[in-house]
């Protein structure tokens, strides 16, 4: 008897994240920022796929790293127009940067973490974060720069 189930049919496969213009803020880094976000994160769903721990660690890794790294970019971007709403913002940011850092270091020691469950925590917040947080800054950092 054939086992009909590829890995494109199984239902454990997760669905990849899309960027698409409902999530751009309309600033061209922020935006390529959040494409290269999504981007981790469907890495991180294909090292999980293979359930090879080094992938995946080094997966978090990255995902750790470039989310400082944006979140520093955002939180200065903000600084520079002035955003009235800054030390909320980034409170939210360094949450979300905690959560990230204990989950990469949980599991790089040996901890039994679901990646299943992180990488939907993550999506959520991403998605989330973008469409309800970053778009109230968004429009005054935008019309603030070009008045300028």
């Amino acid at each position: 008897m054939m086992d009909n189930a590829t890995p494109e049919t199984q239902e454990t496969t997760m669905e990849y994240l899309d960027f698409d213009r409902h999530l751009s803020l309309g600033i061209p880094a922020i935006d390529e920022q959040h494409r290269e976000i999504f981007q981790l994160l469907n890495d991180l769903i294909d090292a999980s796929e293979t359930e090879n721990r080094d992938k995946i660690q080094d997966t978090l890794g990255r995902i750790k790293r470039y989310t400082k790294f944006h979140f520093v970019s955002e939180e200065r971007y903000m600084e520079s127009s002035e955003y009235r709403d800054i030390n909320e913002h980034s409170r939210l940011h360094n949450e979300c940067s905690s959560k990230i850092r204990d989950i990469e270091r949980r599991y790089k020691n040996g901890e039994d973490i679901s990646i299943t469950e992180t990488i939907e925590f993550l999506r959520g917040w991403f998605l989330n974060h973008i469409k309800e947080s970053d778009r109230l800054y968004a429009p005054e950092t935008v019309s603030s720069s070009v008045s300028r």
